[in-house]
């Protein structure tokens, strides 16, 4: 029954889910708790755009105690075509993936989902052209993007990539506030050290002004425990980082130079700025730079957005 599907019309099926969300009492969020999907598959039930899989309908029937009869339902056999996952051996670029996970990434707990969320106009450029192409080289996966006003999401559907990486990395399913920790794997190589810092700093770092004439960088993160560790692997590589209770930074002018040497950030955002600290001695403020017109983003956001999943941030 696996490859069975609902064969109806949209317009019967939104029907349909609507009568057993109501009769079970269900929130769209609890909706899609119950069935193992993402609140935005529920939606997609909804509107007809996913055809509803029979073992799913079963479900909200035996639990709503719906009797079949009432209703003209038709199924239809697809063979989805498996997508399969290779994952590749670990690397430099696998650390740098683990570091932006751990940034603005996250496990989803419902639906097997990995995904990266990062500022729609600032990050785009990086989300598109560093993230996603991380996904197709580590998992032979292509991952989908989704654009909304104030956020742009890389997002992978695989239950095999999602129970490798908390399996083996120990990265935690769901909220990752006092969970974290960097895998044991980053500290066998100062090639992985360098590599996780960056795809961290791309991702939930940041470049500033700290007076009109000086700069700091800066990471933050409201786990104490893992921000305690990303402070020492700083310290590992020399780095003269101070410590805080929420924050990182590091403000020595040479610290700095070294940290964009050594390290090498791959978001542009974070490089334009620092060219243009190094040529005026001044960083430009965030709202002073029109990143639209910067790096030639276009206003191509989605009419109907996906659902927020929540706070991704650790």
């Amino acid at each position: 029954m696996e490859n069975l599907y609902l064969n109806i019309e949209k317009e019967k099926q939104r029907k349909l889910v609507e009568i057993l969300k109501q009769k079970a009492g269900f929130s769209w969020t609890q909706l899609a708790r119950f069935l193992g999907v993402t609140r935005g598959m529920t939606i997609n039930y909804h509107t007809g755009k996913c055809r509803m899989p029979f073992e799913k309908i079963k479900m909200l029937f035996k639990l709503t105690k719906t009797s079949w009869t009432k209703f003209d339902l038709k199924f239809i056999e697809v063979k989805n075509k498996p997508k399969n996952p290779v994952i590749s051996e670990f690397d430099e670029d696998f650390a740098e993936f683990l570091g932006l996970l751990y940034g603005d990434g996250c496990l989803s707990k419902h639906g097997n989902v990995i995904h990266v969320t990062c500022n729609a106009v600032s990050d785009r450029k990086y989300v598109e052209e560093t993230v996603k192409p991380k996904f197709v080289k580590l998992f032979s996966l292509e991952p989908k993007i989704i654009i909304n006003e104030s956020w742009i999401r890389c997002r992978l559907y695989s239950k095999k990539v999602s129970e490798f990486l908390s399996n083996t990395f120990e990265i935690p399913i769901g909220k990752k506030k006092g969970k974290m920790k960097i895998p044991k794997i980053i500290y066998s190589n100062p090639v992985y050290y360098k590599a996780f810092l960056r795809g961290l700093f791309d991702t939930d770092g940041g470049f500033h002004r700290h007076h009109k004439n000086s700069a700091q960088i800066h990471f933050t993160s409201a786990d104490e425990n893992f921000l305690k560790e990303t402070w020492k692997l700083l310290l590992k590589l020399g780095f003269n980082a101070k410590l805080g209770k929420e924050d990182i930074w590091i403000l020595d002018s040479v610290e700095i130079d070294k940290f964009f040497k050594e390290i090498n950030p791959h978001n542009p955002k974070h490089i334009y700025k620092y060219k243009k600290y190094k040529k005026t001695g001044i960083v430009p403020l965030h709202r002073e730079i029109d990143y639209a017109k910067l790096f030639g983003v276009c206003d191509r956001r989605e009419s109907n957005p996906a659902p927020k999943l929540g706070k991704l941030r650790s």
